[in-house]
């Protein structure tokens, strides 16, 4: 009840201060008091520099003005001495003079262009000074040259004399000038010295106030101090907190409201009791007793030290325990060494405690589940600390001691294995999942093939805490792939040594072919000649029929070579820099007679700038041509075929659409149904469209795309807007390093 009247007196007092009386407001009445003053003595001293600061530029100023106005005696004086005497001693103050006053003058330019008068003063100064230096100057050398007589007639008649007179006088104009501006300087300053005086006063008379106003604060503070003890009380006994003061011999004399229930005792039960009494039965955490001795608040009192986070276990009056974390601060007197008494705060920590234990049961549960992984698990901390490994962790890096957790990764992991992994933990430490391959060792230091997860352990906040790092052995994987590979290699190369009789059986075979169809072709000839000049028209028709058929077999039987040799082992294959446009003009020309018959044109269109490309123009001359021979073909009578050579634009090429040049070829045939444009490609293949009209034997299109192929590049069929069908055959600028036999193989 006492308590609550005071914190109402406090609060109901706090409301009657007029504003001007609160300790807060006057502290910061007085300092903006105290800055205005200083404030305005800052400035004023600094405008009585800037005036002092200006009137030391008028003195120089002035000063070298008068120097200057020195200057042109000396010039004079030496001049005329030396022109009378003739003597070399006067020209040394004459050069002298000379080197002085274009220096000073200079200077008072740099001095003075701020003031306009003087620097128009100055402006026509110089050019009077240079024309009566120049003058000057050509007296002494015709006196120096031997011209004395000249000389002395023209110093005897006084010859420049005006014109000194006349620099004198403006240069004394300039001097009066600013002797006048230095006495207003002077007055002004006077002034400011004056005003700074006054200031002063007033600040020492305002500095005494404010050290009265000061006196009276300090007063008012300490009676709202006073005041406020209760409400500090409440304070403390609003806190969770348990707040006990003990004295020396360690008797509790004081306590917050917590402080009872915390322990379960009244407020009564609790003063007078001490840190001895067995009523407390205190344990550690480890269930060992825990002597009075050696609790936080005795140990505080005996060291005079503080103690902070010990953690005990006390029995209620009513059976349970319950867990603090207490801290104890000794207190002391100022004429006295030892403690006085000792403040300690505790909180209830029971059910975080039991958390804790929970916590550790989960985690030891985690280690036994990792610890039976059979794959390293480690977890890295971004300093390169290992803070966690399981046992295949400890059992893999043994010869490092054992010793996993708490070292670093070039310890644990050797430099070789550190450096190859370095890159990889710097980017998972970016939050990056990173999988590669090194080299590692086991327990026995027997080199090992793993492959490495790096995790990131990344915070709410996007924070990268640390790194898991999961390894798998995959060496028995890795051998099994070896020797697999090599079985793969001893295949291929079994299947190369297939395909190459392939090829020579394709070769013999050929050669067996040609040389009947030769022989049979040669026997025609002759029998139709020997039938001399009243053949028998049917049996030259015959043998007209006989001959094309041998002719079309040859041709198939060249054909047929022509593609198991580009799809062999080793095709011939010998690229140079060629100009597509040249190519498919000559096998134009080459088809003009077939065109003629037709009664067909071909329209040749190039768009493209740069028609070079890297190729074998034997290969590329066939394509152009079989792509021509069936645009011809399938065309109708009197119809036009275009040839355009552009640039490529094949999204997702693997050559690239800037390094392509694409060969179209367009026919206004009855063109290929949409679904057939990929089987045209197929060997012995035709489309639906053509089997029943002028169609071939269905390999000269496998043949493009072969000779496609081996240029790295492709070729497709398209429908034509109009109708007929469109070949596009895109060739590589540039031809890939490796070679194309290479690649087919």
């Amino acid at each position: 009840m006492v308590e609550e009247t005071s914190r109402s007196g406090l609060s109901h007092a706090g409301a009657a201060l007029r504003w001007y009386r609160r300790p807060r407001w006057q502290v910061a009445l007085q300092a903006l008091l105290m800055l205005a003053i200083v404030l305005v003595m800052v400035a004023q001293v600094a405008s009585s520099r800037r005036a002092a600061e200006e009137l030391l530029h008028v003195n120089r100023v002035a000063a070298d003005l008068v120097q200057l106005s020195d200057d042109l005696w000396d010039l004079e004086t030496g001049e005329s001495r030396y022109v009378l005497t003739g003597q070399d001693a006067w020209l040394e103050p004459y050069y002298a003079a000379v080197r002085d006053i274009n220096e000073r003058t200079e200077h008072l330019r740099s001095l003075t262009r701020d003031d306009p008068p003087t620097v128009r003063t100055l402006t026509r100064f110089m050019a009077a000074k240079d024309r009566e230096l120049d003058r000057v100057f050509r007296l002494v050398e015709a006196r120096r040259a031997g011209d004395a007589e000249a000389a002395l007639t023209a110093v005897r008649a006084g010859v420049g004399n005006e014109e000194m007179d006349a620099l004198r006088r403006d240069i004394g104009g300039i001097l009066a000038h600013w002797r006048d501006r230095r006495a207003v300087l002077a007055i002004g300053l006077a002034a400011d010295q004056e005003r700074l005086a006054d200031i002063v006063a007033i600040g020492a008379a305002l500095g005494l106030a404010l050290l009265y106003w000061t006196y009276r604060t300090q007063q008012r503070t300490a009676d709202e101090l006073r005041r406020s003890s209760n409400e500090k009380q409440a304070i403390l006994d609003g806190l969770v907190e348990g707040i006990s003061k003990q004295a020396a011999d360690g008797r509790v004399v004081a306590a917050n409201a917590c402080a009872p229930g915390i322990l379960g005792l009244t407020e009564e039960q609790l003063l007078g009791r001490d840190s001895f009494d067995p009523r407390w039965g205190c344990i550690r955490e480890d269930g060992a007793p825990f002597p009075g001795d050696e609790h936080p608040p005795m140990v505080a009192l005996r060291t005079g030290k503080p103690v902070f986070g010990v953690t005990l276990g006390v029995d209620k009056p009513d059976g349970e325990r319950a867990w603090l974390r207490v801290n104890s601060v000794p207190l002391f007197e100022s004429d006295e060494p030892a403690p006085v008494a000792v403040v300690s705060s505790f909180l209830d920590i029971t059910h975080e405690r039991e958390a804790q234990l929970a916590l550790r049961e989960s985690e030891a549960r985690l280690q036994t589940i990792l610890d039976n992984v059979p794959a390293p698990i480690t977890y890295w901390n971004p300093d390169r600390q290992c803070l966690f490994a399981n046992k295949a962790a400890t059992d893999w890096y043994g010869p490092a001691g054992g010793h996993v957790v708490g070292r670093e990764a070039p310890q644990i992991l050797g430099s070789v294995a550190f450096v190859s992994s370095e890159p990889y933990r710097l980017r998972a430490l970016r939050g990056e999942l990173c999988r590669f391959e090194r080299l590692d060792h086991d327990r026995s230091g027997e080199a090992r093939n793993v492959v490495v997860n790096y995790i990131p352990d990344a915070a709410a906040n996007g924070e990268v805490r640390g790194i898991f790092a999961l390894i798998t052995d995959t060496t028995e994987l890795s051998r099994a792939v070896a020797t697999r590979t090599t079985e793969l290699a001893l295949s291929n190369a079994a299947l190369q040594k297939s395909l190459r009789a392939k090829d020579e059986f394709l070769a013999n075979a050929s050669h067996e072919m040609r040389t009947p169809l030769h022989a049979i072709r040669s026997f025609l000839g002759l029998a139709r000649k020997r039938l001399g000049d009243a053949p028998d028209e049917k049996l030259v028709r015959f043998l007209g029929n006989v001959d094309e058929s041998a002719a079309r077999l040859a041709e198939f039987v060249d054909d047929l070579l022509q593609l198991s040799r580009l799809e062999g082992v080793d095709p011939a294959f010998a690229a140079s820099r060629v100009r597509l446009p040249d190519i498919v003009e000559r096998v134009c020309q080459r088809h003009g007679a077939l065109l003629a018959a037709q009664g067909q044109r071909i329209e040749l269109v190039v768009s493209a700038q740069d028609t070079v490309i890297d190729a074998d123009p034997v290969l590329v001359e066939q394509v152009a041509s079989r792509l021509l021979s069936n645009a011809i073909k399938y065309s109708h009578a009197g119809g036009t075929i275009t040839v355009t050579v552009h640039d490529a634009d094949v999204p997702g090429d693997n050559v690239g659409a800037a390094n392509s040049l694409c060969l179209s070829v367009s026919d206004d045939g009855v063109g290929i149904p949409a679904d057939e444009l990929e089987f045209v490609f197929e060997k012995f293949e035709q489309s639906s469209r053509t089997k029943t009209g002028a169609g071939g034997k269905g390999l000269g299109l496998p043949i493009c795309r072969a000779i496609m192929r081996l240029h790295h590049g492709t070729i497709t069929a398209r429908k034509g807007d109009a109708g007929g069908a469109i070949f596009d055959a895109v060739f590589p600028r540039v031809q890939p390093v490796s070679s194309p036999a290479v690649d087919q193989a």
